[in-house]
């Protein structure tokens, strides 16, 4: 249950100290990192699934900050350390363990109302009628989802950078349901909706448009105070 911003300006160099493997998802990757009491930080590189644990990279200034850099740096903090002296992250991933009456609440300052509950067992087949593309990271597609009133969902494979968007595939019912599926499900939500029909997601997605004096608060009911700001 960690909190993850990340910032797609590359981490820093020569500083995995902890680990260097391959993880399919960003999330087994923080999952990692979680497990370690000195992992402060970790990159992670989509195309090729590497993840690096980091006991020293504790702060943005120490990164490469280079715009378009393939690794993806996430930084693990909690409710007691200060953020200011970070840049505004584009993003934040809660891996969730324990969701208190499966209420979600956005971080202080958040102004859009839509979050994506991800589940990891695969899409609905053939309800890819909006767009099929590619793109990078997980976040662009869920942003090509948010442009759409339309959307619904969205699937996306990290390992191709496919994204496919759905008008239809609107519950969980209708999906796969197929552990170790290549694709992820996203199902778009927001504060008006209830997700108690649908199984509890592994994670969820905040694009963060506004942050209100830089402030994050925890979702209602997850219980950790970690969680990591990515660059």
């Amino acid at each position: 249950t960690n909190y993850y911003i990340g910032y797609n300006t590359g981490g820093c160099v020569g500083r995995n100290e902890l680990l260097v493997t391959t993880k399919p998802v960003v999330e087994e990757c923080a999952a990692e990192c979680d497990k370690l009491s000195a992992c402060v930080s970790f990159e992670y590189k989509r195309s090729s699934t590497a993840c690096q644990l980091s006991s020293t990279c504790d702060r943005f200034d120490l990164t490469l900050n280079e715009v378009g850099n393939s690794y993806h740096w996430y930084l693990k903090v909690n409710d007691e350390v200060a953020i200011s002296e970070n840049p505004t992250p584009y993003a934040y991933l809660w891996l969730l363990d324990n969701l208190n009456e499966r209420e979600v609440t956005s971080p202080a300052g958040v102004t859009s109302t839509n979050y994506y509950i991800g589940y990891n067992t695969g899409g609905c087949v053939g309800r890819n009628e909006l767009l099929v593309t590619t793109k990078p990271v997980v976040e662009e597609c869920a942003a090509e989802c948010d442009k759409l009133s339309a959307c619904v969902s969205f699937e996306y494979k990290r390992s191709s950078t496919a994204c496919q968007l759905s008008s239809t595939c609107d519950r969980f019912d209708l999906t796969l349901n197929e552990v170790g599926n290549s694709y992820h499900w996203y199902l778009k939500v927001n504060d008006e909706v209830a997700i108690s029909e649908n199984p509890t997601p592994y994670a969820y997605l905040w694009l963060l448009d506004n942050l209100n004096e830089r402030e994050v608060t925890s979702p209602a009911g997850v219980t950790s105070t970690n969680y990591y700001i990515g660059y």
